[in-house]
């Protein structure tokens, strides 16, 4: 669990407590949300165990459900910085920006040194196209976690978006030297390269990161589209095709494909593909 529940209610309580942190470290997230749900039968006004249950419908996505006992728990304690952060999050999750933020301004105030909340704030700024603002919340949270590869990731993430991409390709390495089988800063830095026309370099990270870990679309797609600029279609066609049967809304590998089939003068096949981008694009999917 994020937290350690406190209070009171007998011996089941704590151990249904400490059983719904096993579940949730086993993953095993309905489990612990039943066993939650028990000990909130015994003690309604347990915030935390609000807050708690609410972070596992939050991870199964479960976001109308979750909203509801972020609620619940705030409304007992009005400061609690985890579960407004959290309820953040959910909002976040369902496109609602401005709940999002007022939370995690709200959040930071309360606990301005959580390296989380800063990181989670960042990304929606980077997704309301606030960049320098974002950047601002990166640049604090890597001064309080200099050690944290993620928080590397996600500013070069917002650079690469920036086309910053010289500032992305040194944040992805300095992950890289934090933790050298960081699969996302493998695959962001070789997309990096291929932006920059070092296919060599792109391929080289790709095909790393794709030996750990085989089935990753990003990495098959990237990969796809650096063979396409070195004139190794079949390959490329190969690689894109994994990446949308792995995920078959993945927009980007449909207009990649698009493009390598109509180099191939697959007129009709391509067509297909773009028309499919299209649909997924109408739809809002990535």
């Amino acid at each position: 669990m994020s937290e350690a529940s406190r209070g009171g209610g007998g011996q089941r309580r704590r151990l249904l407590i400490e059983r719904a942190k096993t579940y949730t470290e086993m993953e095993r997230f309905e489990e612990a949300a039943a066993d939650l749900t028990e000990v909130l039968g015994l003690d309604p006004g347990d915030d935390i165990a609000w807050a708690n249950r609410g972070e596992l419908y939050r991870r199964m996505r479960r976001f109308e459900e979750a909203l509801a006992d972020f609620d619940r728990a705030i409304e007992i304690d009005p400061e609690y910085a985890f579960a407004i952060g959290s309820r953040g999050q959910a909002y976040a999750a369902l496109g609602r920006s401005a709940e999002a933020l007022a939370d995690f301004d709200r959040a930071i105030e309360l606990t301005p040194d959580q390296v989380w909340l800063l990181g989670d704030r960042a990304r929606l700024l980077r997704r309301l196209e606030r960049y320098d603002d974002a950047e601002t919340d990166l640049m604090r949270a890597i001064m309080i976690a200099p050690e944290d590869a993620d928080l590397y990731n996600a500013r070069g993430d917002l650079y690469y978006q920036m086309d910053r991409y010289a500032d992305a390709l040194t944040d992805f390495s300095h992950a890289l030297s934090l933790e050298p089988n960081n699969v996302w800063a493998l695959v962001s830095r070789g997309e990096t390269h291929r932006m920059m026309d070092a296919f060599d370099e792109a391929l080289g990270d790709l095909n790393h990161a794709l030996q750990l870990e085989a089935d990753n679309d990003r990495a098959l797609a990237s990969r796809g589209a650096v063979l396409h600029e070195l004139g190794r279609n079949e390959e490329s066609v190969a690689d894109l095709s994994r990446a949308i049967e792995i995920d078959p809304e993945y927009t980007w590998a449909y207009i990649r494909r698009g493009e390598v089939l109509r180099s191939l003068g697959r007129y009709e096949d391509s067509l297909v593909d773009i028309n499919r981008a299209m649909e997924l694009d109408a739809n809002g999917e990535d």
